[in-house]
């Protein structure tokens, strides 16, 4: 049962860890969509500065410094979006590498826990059969004659049953380990 619930747990765990990185992913996507406008945005207001600049003489020192700081943030904002594609490519990698871990952990284990489930629930019927099986000599006990000589010194039906419930505990707790 510790085993199957330590299973559980690394389970959840997986699975906390792949809605983390899919949050983190759609994260990405969106601010990587907003960098994109914004990009857009400062291409558009870069052309019309541009245009700006080719009709009027006065202003042309200042609307250059403007245009090339306008380049910069251009430039910047393009090596920043580069950057977030390749986290975001990244990312997923890893979103896919965490979901094959997660698919094969569930199939390696799944069988596991089915197994010791079902093991379990074997165990549990022959324990019932044989506590069946003790009342009955219990009772053919209780039913014999009185007259009958100390049948305890002969021997002891509990004592075989009591064999074969150690064993099946032993069984139960070290899964076959041998036991005394």
């Amino acid at each position: 049962e510790k085993e199957l619930e330590m299973q559980i747990g690394m389970r959840q765990e997986m699975e906390l860890a792949m809605k983390m990185l899919e949050k983190d992913v759609c994260e990405k996507q969106d601010a990587l969509v907003v960098l994109r406008q914004q990009l857009d945005d400062l291409r558009a207001l870069k052309l019309e500065l541009s245009f700006k600049l080719q009709s009027s003489d006065l202003g042309m020192k200042q609307k250059s410094e403007l245009n090339s700081r306008l380049e910069e943030k251009t430039s910047q904002m393009a090596a920043t979006i580069k950057l977030l594609e390749q986290r975001l490519q990244l990312s997923e990698r890893e979103c896919q590498s965490l979901q094959e871990d997660n698919r094969l952990f569930k199939e390696e284990f799944g069988d596991k826990i089915n197994s010791l489930q079902v093991e379990v629930e074997q165990l549990t019927k022959q324990r019932g059969q044989l506590e069946v099986e003790l009342r009955r000599e219990r009772e053919q006990w209780l039913h014999l004659p009185h007259g009958v000589p100390d049948n305890k010194s002969l021997f002891s039906p509990n004592k075989g049953i009591q064999k074969t419930g150690s064993k099946i505990n032993c069984q139960q707790k070290g899964r076959g380990e041998q036991c005394s």
